[in-house]
């Protein structure tokens, strides 16, 4: 899996490509998180658009990562995810508790004027 960071309009925007799997992958997607949170980053967004799977591991880091923000006083926002990741958090039940957006749009126009 490769992260790839950019900002939209001053948030943070993390672009996941590949396989969200067990791992060093997951464990630098981990770090870049922490490390955004740590700068006072409060709000950011993970684009799932380029995900082609994900796993148990890979739901609870994306549900780590939601937690950690809200934690902080923020928010975190996932979009684009394709329909096997979205069956995933069906089962797992996570698409309840994560915020999920069709789009990228959608998912940075939630945070206007928060």
């Amino acid at each position: 899996m490769e992260v790839i960071a950019r900002k939209v309009n001053g948030i943070p925007v993390f672009d996941l490509v590949g396989d969200v799997v067990m791992g060093k992958p997951l464990e630098a997607l981990r770090a870049r998180l922490h490390e955004e949170i740590g700068r006072g980053g409060k709000r950011f967004v993970v684009n799932l658009k380029n995900v082609t799977y994900m796993d148990s591991s890979g739901a609870g880091t994306i549900l780590a990562a939601h937690t950690t923000a809200i934690s902080a006083g923020g928010g975190c926002n996932f979009c684009a995810a394709p329909e096997r990741v979205i069956a995933l958090l069906r089962i797992t039940r996570l698409e309840k508790v994560l915020n999920l957006f069709p789009d990228e749009a959608s998912a940075l126009s939630n945070f206007s004027g928060a």
